[in-house]
């Protein structure tokens, strides 16, 4: 009996002892747990930010395989499944990048951002409808960025669905007041409907925005030439060709309000300074072809033809005007053989040369 309290007690501190040290331990393994995931996140975020300076410096490669490593630590990282989306859309790696944004789509449903790269990626492969459905779902995610407006607007607009062009560039506009691109392409559709002065209109609206915007001068351009206003629309390609000396689209725009205003020798220079610019550019050559029959030089006329046939043999003016320069050179079997293929081509006034010179 004197014994017992003594072992009682003795019981009980080594069971107290052993409890203190289990806690001891415990709380040790919780703060190295705390440490690692400490250490775990900041070298998610080093890898993070490793592949966005590789991004700004153009290194798409290497930037994927630090985005990589960060999804290593946590695979629902969506900044580094959105970069890593993006570079390899750069690398043209498409089915890689949309495989990330779908991952941050499942995650978040409402990442405009995700659904408006996604749509990005789409165009690039020309699947025009993913890519306007994408951009939908971007706009259900976020209806306050005018970009996914413009961009919906572009779409229809390669689609020829110019109402609704017009209704996206319009809302584009509300939402930004300012947004000159969406000016430009709402003038596009306006030209390509007719519309001339409504297209004028919106051209200088994005000029007056953007002084440097060379699309708009050369579209202006375009617009006044159609309107028959040459010698304003000589002016705004000039523009454009000031504001980019390599701009053939303008060399060639320009040549051919010279043209209409029987400037020959101007057009020909215009003509020739595009092609030296954009050697495959076969309009210029058959823009040069027709210039040439004005001028009556039937050997230039026949090598630029030949020369815009073989970039597009699909060109019924290119065969229509080497008919006429073979049959100035009496060479009436060559002439009517042109006038025929070009008449097939669908060029209504070959077909009336083929049928009176050559169905006698």
């Amino acid at each position: 009996m004197i014994h017992r309290p003594t072992l009682y007690l003795f019981f009980v501190f080594v069971n107290l002892d052993l409890s203190a040290q289990i806690g001891l331990e415990s709380r040790q393994i919780d703060s190295l747990i705390a440490i690692d995931s400490v250490n775990r996140i900041q070298r998610m975020e080093q890898y993070y930010l490793e592949g966005m300076e590789a991004m700004r410096l153009g290194m798409s490669f290497e930037a994927i395989e630090k985005f990589s490593a960060a999804l290593l630590v946590d695979f629902d990282f969506e900044e580094a499944l959105m970069q890593r989306g993006m570079a390899y859309t750069q690398r043209r790696q498409y089915e890689l990048a949309i495989r990330d944004f779908d991952h941050i789509i499942e995650l978040n449903p409402k990442s405009d951002e995700a659904h408006y790269y996604k749509a990005e990626v789409a165009v690039k492969r020309r699947e025009l409808d993913q890519a306007l459905q994408d951009y939908m779902g971007a706009i259900e995610a976020n209806s306050e960025v005018a970009e996914y407006f413009y961009k919906v607007g572009e779409l229809y607009f390669q689609k020829q669905e110019f109402k609704s062009a017009v209704k996206n560039f319009d809302h584009a506009i509300r939402l930004d007041p300012q947004f000159a691109r969406a000016y430009n392409d709402r003038g596009s559709v306006y030209l390509q409907t007719g519309d001339f002065k409504a297209a004028i209109a919106d051209y200088k609206k994005a000029i007056s925005i953007n002084r440097r915007f060379k699309f708009a001068y050369n579209n202006l351009g375009s617009a006044l030439r159609v309107s028959k206003k040459y010698k304003q629309a000589i002016s705004a390609y000039t523009k454009a060709i000031n504001l980019d000396s390599d701009y053939h689209l303008a060399f060639n725009n320009r040549g051919l309000a010279k043209f209409y205003l029987k400037d020959y020798q101007g057009a020909i220079d215009d003509f020739n300074r595009a092609i030296r610019l954009e050697a495959s550019y076969w309009i210029a050559f058959n823009n040069r072809a027709a210039t040439y029959v004005k001028m009556e030089k039937w050997g230039m006329v026949i090598d630029d033809c030949d020369k815009t046939i073989k970039l597009n043999a699909n060109s019924p003016s290119a065969y229509y005007n080497r008919g006429i320069a073979r049959e100035m050179l009496r060479d009436m079997s060559g002439a009517c053989s042109d006038w025929k293929i070009a008449s097939s081509l669908g060029l209504s006034v070959a077909s009336k040369y083929y049928e009176q010179t050559c169905m006698e």
